[in-house]
């Protein structure tokens, strides 16, 4: 199953107790809700953290990592984090 269509989407919010998903997540209705606050969050990720590809990790809320990374880059952060 796709997590990019909606009936899965909605099936698998139901199925954690979201009694709500039914009406948020459907194509006809719901599917601007929430989209302001998470283009706002991406716009301040992309601009505070230089944010050029995804993956995106941020380690200790102050260290990017942009796009696919060796695990040698996570070690290297790691370490000078120490």
């Amino acid at each position: 199953k796709s997590m990019g269509d909606w009936s899965v989407l909605r099936e698998c919010a139901e199925r954690a107790g979201m009694k709500t998903a039914g009406s948020v997540l459907s194509e006809e209705g719901g599917g601007d809700v929430g989209r302001a606050e998470v283009e706002g969050e991406m716009r301040e990720y992309r601009v505070g953290y230089r944010a050029t590809g995804v993956p995106l990790f941020v380690v200790d809320g102050k260290y990017a990592l942009s796009g696919a990374q060796p695990p040698e880059a996570f070690l290297e952060l790691f370490a000078r984090l120490r």
